[in-house]
């Protein structure tokens, strides 16, 4: 079977559809003022993305989602990656929605997947401990079996969305085994529940993120997703699909501003012409376009993989690391292209800047997924 990377008619119309609406209800005014914003996104926008069906995609039809592939899941992320859209839409529709769709309880499925789709459920992603990691090693906190349920107990640190979720999808250590990965579980918890404290903080990109501390805090067994002291294997492919979209959203944020730069270039004059006509200037922005082209190509690869069930952890370990590199020289280069104005509140290079170094670290950086790629090649 061939394999074509160009989007298909139906592919096209979804990506229209979500350009065309994003460009109306998110422009870079609502962006700025969700970085103001203690929920830190707009839950207007997020219930017209649900009324219009965008929540739902990838989400199967009978859990109430549109019957869409990742693909088109993917492309959503690309758009809201141009806007540089504000929401837990990572944690909800790139984490948690697969791998509840893939290892949750009918009754998890019911409630939560059509929750996601009307809306009303939105999750964080708890996984990262003291040392950052995004690995099985990194899992420190515990979870006790007790009675008809669990209790935890740990400190899960740069948890993002946690004042916007509904619900935390944790990562806890049931069991001790001979590996890291053994002997781990997640779970599916109530944000509200008595032994849960976040400890909320901005960073630079304007997202707040927060250390999350489990005291004795207590959940059912109906909370676990999947099979006890499995987790790791169950959530592996999840963390694959939220990597994926995190490079299609990089990819998408990259090739905007990369057109915002060459706008720029041709109104910016200088010595009577714009800076756009100077060579040395023109070539380096070709660059960048390859840069660009080159990631996107690489995303939609790993999109198809992912959307025909092909597993391809190293492969989305390339995407992922060549998207956030991409998106980081382009952001370099776009600052000095606009100079002191790149620095500027009121021109929105410097939002996209801000957003990039905190979307190259998400889910694990740059060299995390490089090692990856290494053990890949045998080295």
């Amino acid at each position: 079977m061939a394999i074509k990377f160009d989007l298909s008619e139906s592919q096209a119309l979804v990506q229209k559809n979500v350009r065309d609406f994003l460009e109306q209800e998110c422009p870079d005014e609502l962006v700025r003022e969700a970085e103001e914003a203690d929920l830190g996104y707009s839950p207007e926008l997020w219930q017209k993305l649900a009324d219009v069906g965008f929540l739902s995609l990838g989400i199967p039809e009978q859990y109430g989602g549109a019957g869409s592939t990742f693909f088109d899941l993917g492309i959503f992320f690309e758009e809201a990656g141009r806007v540089l859209m504000p929401g837990p839409h990572l944690a909800t529709l790139a984490i948690a929605a697969p791998a509840i769709a893939a290892y949750g309880t009918e009754e998890q499925k019911q409630q939560l997947l059509s929750g996601i789709a009307a809306g009303k459920v939105l999750f964080a992603f708890a996984l990262a401990e003291r040392d950052g990691e995004i690995s099985p090693q990194g899992v420190e906190m515990t979870a006790e079996r007790d009675g008809d349920g669990y209790v935890l107990n740990g400190t899960k640190m740069f948890t993002k969305d946690t004042a916007a979720a509904t619900h935390l999808l944790v990562t806890a250590r049931t069991s001790q085994s001979s590996s890291p990965e053994g002997g781990l579980t997640n779970f599916i918890v109530d944000a509200d529940l008595a032994g849960i404290d976040a400890r909320r903080y901005r960073v630079l990109s304007g997202d707040m993120l927060a250390e999350v501390q489990f005291e004795q805090t207590r959940v059912p067994a109906a909370a676990v997703l999947g099979e006890p002291d499995r987790g790791w294997d169950e959530l592996a492919p999840a963390l694959d699909k939220g990597k994926a979209c995190l490079a299609a959203q990089m990819a998408g944020a990259s090739e905007a501003l990369m057109r915002k730069t060459v706008d720029y270039m041709n109104q910016r004059v200088t010595f009577g012409r714009p800076i756009s006509s100077y060579q040395a200037l023109q070539h380096r922005m070709a660059y960048i376009a390859q840069l660009v082209y080159g990631a996107r190509r690489l995303v939609y690869k790993v999109l198809w993989q992912l959307s025909e069930g092909i597993p391809c952890p190293e492969d989305v370990a390339m995407a992922k690391f060549f998207a956030s590199d991409t998106y980081r020289q382009t952001s370099n280069e776009s600052l000095q292209f606009h100079g002191a104005y790149g620095y500027s509140l009121e021109y929105p290079v410097q939002l996209y800047w801000r957003r990039m170094r905190l979307d190259e670290v998400i889910l694990g950086d740059s060299f995390l997924e490089r090692e990856t790629a290494a053990q890949a090649l045998g080295i």
